[in-house]
């Protein structure tokens, strides 16, 4: 099957090539973005999935159906607000490794003991609330059949098995500010300020995801909804897995109330930030700004088998992660608990690549390894596995 897979990409490689340098000449706007999803639905028809759909979250899901119903595996892509970039952006080429891994099985009859199911989501206002929607709405009639996620983002065609958190929360310090100049109230604040950024220095470290940071985002002074006026601290917190968020707000409370404690006119209190999304598919949502932590054991099954379909088409992938971007393994890892480990062409770093000829031999090799990882794992060996895929 593995030499069936690659003699078939030799006759997709013109319609990767045409795709992906079509998506960098896309511009995809903050609010006005409906037209790409559209056409990326219709570039999956196009290219042989079953069935294609645009659900309420404004995600792209198309599906091709395994011979039996025994488990699927979930490909997830994304895609941002951005101006035109003539294919260099990292979400385009997973877009394209994701769409065409699908394609490049479809072409190759490969016998499936599931389902592809291939995703595209919009990374833009909150994408959490999203891929949530995705998985506890659109496929919660095969929510107990996925087995696996395979995130196309940018890895250098290595294998990478977590990141950092992040959450935006705000700190709220209700009183009386009235008859306070500009100045003043600059000066109420610093104190506060001061104190997080000493936390700040002292963040714990994790020996694969590197270390926790905060900053302070900024200070504002408004009415809430009861009309009492409030000073409000937003801070920007990457966290860990050895940390836990309530904590994190717990201790920020604690700091403020120790700044302030002794003015007994203020109350303190600390949260999430959270904002209201509405989405162009009808879908208005309240969610908050967090995205959990997450590790994958390099020993679970899922990516023991994935490393060795790596190898078998002569990919010479490391285990590594993402130090500084997040993803939907967040949600599919960190909340759900499903098996999720990312693989991609380009580099996490976005270095730009001017070669073209570079960039597409290794969005060929992203496309093989995509489609041969989805393979050996829910695949149905033909006449039984042959001596290089056991």
């Amino acid at each position: 099957m593995k030499d069936i897979l690659k003699s078939r990409l030799g006759g997709l490689k013109s319609g990767v090539e045409e795709f992906w340098s079509k998506l960098g000449e896309i511009e995809i706007g903050n609010t006005n973005f409906e037209h790409f999803p559209k056409y990326i639905s219709k570039e999956m028809k196009n290219n042989g999935y079953d069935v294609v759909s645009i659900d309420k979250a404004e995600n792209v899901v198309g599906l091709i159906k395994g011979s039996r119903d025994e488990g699927d595996i979930v490909i997830l892509s994304h895609f941002d607000a951005t101006e035109k970039t003539g294919g260099n952006a990292g979400f385009k080429n997973g877009i394209t490794s994701g769409l065409f891994a699908g394609t490049l099985l479809e072409n190759s009859l490969a016998p499936l003991k599931g389902n592809i199911i291939f995703c595209c989501i919009p990374n833009i206002n909150n994408s959490e609330a999203r891929v949530e929607y995705l998985f506890s709405e659109t496929l919660k009639h095969r929510r107990n059949k996925i087995k696996s996620v395979l995130l196309c983002e940018s890895t250098g065609l290595n294998v990478y098995l977590g990141h950092k958190g992040r959450m935006e929360y705000e700190i709220q310090i209700t009183g009386d500010f009235s008859g306070q100049t500009a100045d003043s109230k600059m000066q109420m604040a610093f104190p506060l300020v001061n104190e997080l950024y000493k936390v700040g220095e002292k963040l714990p470290l994790n020996s694969n995801l590197g270390k926790s940071k905060l900053s302070v985002r900024d200070v504002s002074y408004t009415k809430n909804d009861s009309g009492t006026k409030e000073m409000k601290f937003t801070v920007d917190r990457v966290f860990v897995p050895e940390e836990d968020h309530y904590a994190i707000l717990k201790r920020a409370k604690s700091i403020a109330e120790e700044v302030y404690s002794k003015k007994e006119k203020y109350s303190v209190n600390t949260a999430v930030a959270v904002e209201q999304l509405h989405m162009n598919g009808g879908l208005d949502l309240k969610v908050e700004k967090k995205y959990e932590p997450w590790l994958m054991d390099s020993a679970e099954p899922f990516v023991r088998k994935s490393m060795d379909a790596l190898s078998e088409v002569d990919l010479k992938s490391k285990t590594g992660y993402w130090q500084n971007s997040f993803t939907f393994g967040s949600y599919t890892y960190g909340k759900l608990k499903i098996p999720t480990l990312g693989f991609g062409a380009g580099k996490e770093e976005h270095s730009k690549v001017t070669d073209k000829a570079e960039q597409l031999k290794n969005l060929e090799a992203a496309v093989l390894g995509t489609a041969w990882i989805a393979y050996r794992n829910i695949g149905i060996p033909s006449f039984g596995w042959s001596s290089d895929e056991i």
